[in-house]
Parts: structure tokens; C-alpha cells; sequence
């Protein structure tokens, strides 16, 4: 009689670790990832955006466990509400808008985008700022605030 016990103990014991494990593996294969939204500038369109920076995002999916990275293009006029609202987790942007959003939200940046130009790296970005000979008005920096400005966009100085 205990010999027949022991029997049926076993089937259940060893039919209780195979539910185990497979309920393991079941939840191990369908593992939750948190979402990270990535927002991209996109002043020449949301394709664009996409299929420049789309590779950044599947390089991060394929590298970066626990979690998944989406791109989402933001034009000029949305990238504001994106961050107001907590949309975004982080932000591809121009150096200007940077500098702006930088001072009013407490951005912090955790990469700059090297540019190859005839075979030299650089991470700087320069603009010129240049007004007519004949305006005695505008000489330095702190001449500028009350001037009319010409720009690509009033929240981009690049072009």
C-alpha cells in the first residue's frame, strides 16, 4: 500500500514540476517590455524622419533587453506638447531648439550626433548671424532683442 502511495505521489509531484516549468517557459516567451518613445524631429516629414533614424531604433531593440524603442516624428509645432505631456522619452533634436528646451525643461543630453565631413568628425554647430552694412543698429549680440529676425522657423535657426 505505501509503494502505491509513493507511486501516485510521484506522478502528481513530477506532473506538478512539468505544469511548473511550462508555465515558466509559457510566461518567459511572452515577456513584458517596458516602451520607450524616442522622438525625432521631423522638419521634412515624418517618412523621412523615419528612414533616417529608423535603423537607431531597431539597433536599440535588438541590443537593449526588458525593453522596446519606438520612433515617433514630431514636427516643430508638436515637439513642446511631446515633452509637457511626457510622450516622448527622449528627443532627437536640432542644437538650437536644444539649447531653448534645454533652459525651460531641464533636458539633459546624453549623446550629440557626430557629422563626417570630408573625413573629419565634428559635433559642432555653427550660425551666422549678419545684418546690413548700412544699420550702424545691430553690432553685437545685445543688439538683437526687439529687432525683426529672418529664420527658417521662429524655433529653428538652422536651415
Amino acid at each position: 500500500m505505501r509503494n502505491g502511495y509513493f507511486k501516485q505521489l510521484s506522478k502528481y509531484l513530477l506532473s506538478g514540476l512539468l505544469l511548473f516549468i511550462f508555465c515558466n517557459t509559457a510566461l518567459a516567451s511572452h515577456k513584458q517590455y517596458r516602451e520607450l518613445k524616442i522622438g525625432v524631429l521631423s522638419k521634412s516629414g515624418a517618412d523621412l524622419a523615419t528612414k533616417r533614424w529608423g535603423a537607431t531604433a531597431e539597433y536599440l531593440n535588438q541590443h537593449v533587453t526588458d525593453y522596446h524603442f519606438s520612433l515617433i516624428p514630431i514636427s516643430f509645432d508638436q515637439i513642446e506638447q511631446s515633452i509637457k505631456q511626457h510622450e516622448i522619452d527622449f528627443l532627437l533634436t536640432n542644437s538650437g531648439m536644444f539649447v531653448d528646451l534645454t533652459f525651460r525643461y531641464k533636458l539633459t543630453a546624453i549623446a550629440t550626433l557626430k557629422r563626417k565631413i570630408l573625413g573629419q568628425a565634428y559635433t559642432l554647430f555653427g550660425s551666422v548671424i549678419f545684418s546690413r552694412r548700412d544699420n550702424p543698429n545691430i553690432t553685437q549680440f545685445s543688439d538683437i532683442p526687439n529687432k525683426k529676425v529672418a529664420a527658417v522657423n521662429e524655433k529653428s535657426l538652422g536651415g
